[in-house]
């Protein structure tokens, strides 16, 4: 019941998702099942012992009083200390050498004889008639004189032996030497039974014997047997005397050559008959008595007696055939370990395993499994059958002791990561920086692992740069940090990246600068190379605009710009694709009225006049093609553009992917110009000094830093370059 109920609880855990319940009340309902099985299989043990025991000692009960032999008394004494040793077994509790004792001692009863069962007692013969008057009978001759005259065997004739009733075959005729009838039943050495029978009137009949005993019961003794045999021996010597008497020649009386007959020689007494058979009266001398009637001529029945059927054979004792491990002492490979034995005859055998001397109850098959323990373990099986028992033992070695793991004194502690943010966006093309902090008291060394959706990648650093390429567009990642030290507690901190489907990009605007002087009735070529994405086939659509409004026939990445007055335009392009946000290029056109050309004169005191030096090849003296090239400084570091700051000579061609992972982990960001100053000092050089300010988002908060520049530049094939 309380199984039952440990796993109706178990189930109903389990239903509720409490696991650890459920574990633990199935756990409990396994180990009262356990249990109960132990306790069942003890008491059924128990109960078989009980009738096993209560067999043998009705089989004790029927044997012992017929052990009188020598041999026999061996065997009942053998078969009784087995019984002593398992009354002994079951009395501290071990059923099983208990009833493997009680069947031992029961086959050694069952083969022993059984006493014979007393024959009922004989019923009183019926007293002869009156016979005729008959001159007494001579007085009986001594023993020896009697033996000397008549072929019957002394040991028939003998008063003092107790089997006075014996007699041979050989014997019968001279004993039975007038015409006699073989009636009743006596026992003779063969194996017949004879009792002889005058043809007179009065027949004496002699009392029926009881049949054989077994082989091996005690012959009855005392008093009777030797009375009852000396009178019978005295009624057939006095028939015989009368038969030579009566002058008759006797009857040959031979048994059937194929027919056996043997004297009984255990037998219990034949009831006394106290009756003398009559003596017919001596004739004339001159007379000779009358044949007898043919009818009344000697007649011998002979009744045959079947043999016991031969003993079984006496069971073998056992033979061990094989063995497994065949090495007494045994190296186990894992936690547990087979044993195995075989028998050469294994018809009937029980068996009883032990370990360390204890019996296991539920071990009784030819195979056994024991489970290896850190010290050594004494194996043993004990094998019985009907004819004896085998033991063999093994020794089964200890378990190697697993290695002792080196756990840490205290786990390691995260004391800070970047970003501080949990779920965050990460643009296709850009990368983001993670890192940890740890605090840890013991002294191994602490341990980074990195993994991006259970995948390991960077190395054992603080730190890990995620970058996001086009595969990643629309996708989630789960980026994770853990920190360990001497493989002990884990400590980790988890990340979500989302990265989005990629803007549209502007990617080379043309011109450069966001601000351009013109002079009136001058063209001014716009074009913009962008993509949707960093390897997107998507289809792009350009739509240009000055002072907000559409230009005529603009649908390209291409357009030209004519100012008609002077004063300032704003000319713009968006570039969109489908699912994307859009880029948008915005230019600032200054138009002037176009200085006059001096004409040339004579005069060879002027100098010539001096042209200025066009800003990005399109015109302009020196002071506004550096207010250009500021300009694009700017636009290049907020657009985060390193290609393009390489090519204004601000970053070296060798710094641009660490220029471009600083820049990727600044979200937001805004660049202004708070201040410039510019010292032309020749048409080819040129110093340039300003103060760049940046706003941006970082570890989830705005900062703001401000950086003094100083920059010499020079003119190289019509664009300044800083050095």
């Amino acid at each position: 019941k309380r199984a039952t109920d440990a796993f109706k609880a178990g189930e109903k855990a389990l239903e509720g998702e409490r696991h650890g319940d459920a574990e633990a009340e199935f756990k409990k309902a396994i180990d009262a099942f356990g249990r109960a099985r132990d306790a069942a299989a003890k008491a059924a043990l128990e109960r078989d012992t009980k009738e096993a025991r209560t067999k043998v000692e009705q089989l004790r009960a029927t044997r012992a009083d017929a052990a009188t032999g020598f041999f026999t008394r061996r065997k009942l004494a053998k078969a009784d200390s087995v019984l002593a040793r398992g009354t002994a077994a079951a009395a501290s509790g071990d059923f099983a050498d208990a009833k493997s004792a009680f069947a031992e001692a029961a086959a050694l009863f069952a083969a022993m004889p059984a006493a014979a069962t007393p024959p009922p007692p004989p019923a009183p013969a019926k007293a002869p008639g009156p016979a005729k008057a008959a001159p007494a009978p001579p007085a009986a001759a001594p023993a020896a004189k009697r033996a000397a005259k008549s072929p019957v065997s002394a040991e028939a004739t003998s008063l003092s032996s107790a089997d006075a009733t014996k007699i041979t075959s050989a014997d019968a005729p001279s004993l039975l030497d007038a015409p006699t009838k073989i009636t009743g039943s006596g026992t003779l050495d063969d194996g017949a039974t004879v009792v002889a029978e005058r043809p007179s009137a009065t027949k004496v009949d002699r009392a029926s014997l009881t049949p054989p005993a077994p082989v091996g019961a005690e012959p009855a003794r005392g008093l009777p047997v030797v009375w009852i045999g000396a009178a019978a021996a005295g009624v057939m010597l006095i028939a015989g005397v009368w038969m030579l008497r009566s002058g008759t020649t006797p009857s040959t009386l031979t048994p059937p050559p194929s027919t056996k007959i043997a004297a009984k020689t255990d037998v219990a007494p034949p009831a006394k008959a106290d009756v003398v058979p009559p003596i017919e009266p001596k004739a004339a001398a001159t007379a000779r008595a009358p044949e007898p009637p043919a009818a009344t001529a000697v007649q011998q029945q002979v009744a045959k007696v079947e043999e016991p059927p031969p003993a079984p054979p006496a069971p073998t004792i056992p033979k061990i055939a094989s063995l497994a491990p065949e090495a007494e002492r045994v190296e186990p490979a894992s936690d547990s370990q087979q044993f195995r034995i075989a028998l050469a005859d294994p018809n009937g055998a029980t068996y009883a395993w032990s370990v360390d001397g204890k019996i296991v109850s539920d071990a009784t098959a030819a195979t056994f499994t024991a489970k290896a323990d850190t010290k050594p373990r004494a194996i043993s099986v004990l094998a019985r059958t009907a004819g004896g028992e085998v033991t063999h033992k093994w020794e089964l070695a200890a378990l190697a002791p697993p290695p002792e793991p080196k756990v840490p004194a205290t786990a390691p502690v995260i004391s800070g990561f970047e970003p501080k943010d949990k779920t965050l966006q990460l643009t296709p093309g850009k990368s983001r920086r993670f890192s940890v902090k740890a605090k840890y008291d013991g002294a191994e060394p602490v341990r980074y692992a990195w993994s991006v959706d259970g995948k390991s990648v960077g190395g054992n650093a603080p730190t890990f740069d995620l970058a996001a390429d086009d595969d990643d567009e629309g996708a989630t990642r789960q980026v994770r940090a853990e920190v360990s030290a001497a493989g002990g507690p884990v400590a980790k901190n988890e990340w979500t990246v989302t990265v989005p489907a990629a803007p549209v990009t502007i990617t080379r605007p043309v011109p450069a600068p966001a601000e351009i002087v013109a002079d009136l009735g001058t063209s001014t070529d716009f074009s913009v190379e962008a993509r949707a994405g960093r390897a997107s086939a998507s289809a792009l659509s350009y739509t240009w605009t000055v002072n907000k409004r559409p230009a005529a026939d603009a649908n390209g990445p291409r357009f030209t710009y004519r100012p008609d007055r002077a004063g300032s335009a704003d000319v713009e392009v968006r570039v969109e694709a489908p699912d994307r946000p859009a880029a948008t290029r915005r230019w600032t056109v200054k138009a002037r009225e176009q200085a006059p050309v001096a004409q040339p004169t004579q005069i060879a005191a002027l100098p010539p006049r001096v042209e200025p030096t066009p800003v990005a090849r399109i015109g302009g003296d020196a002071k506004r093609e550096l207010e250009n090239w500021v300009a694009s400084y700017r636009d290049a570091y907020q657009q985060k553009n390193v290609d393009r700051l390489v090519t204004l000579g601000v970053v070296k061609p060798e710094n641009r992917g660490k220029l471009a992972g600083a820049l990727a982990d600044l979200d937001d960001l805004k660049v202004t110009i708070a201040s410039s100053a510019i010292d032309v000092q020749s048409p080819e050089t040129a110093v340039v000094t300003l103060t760049r300010e940046d706003s941006f988002n970082a570890g989830g908060r705005r900062q703001t830093q401000s950086i003094n520049i100083k920059k010499n530049l020079r003119k190289v094939n019509g664009s300044w370059i800083a050095q």
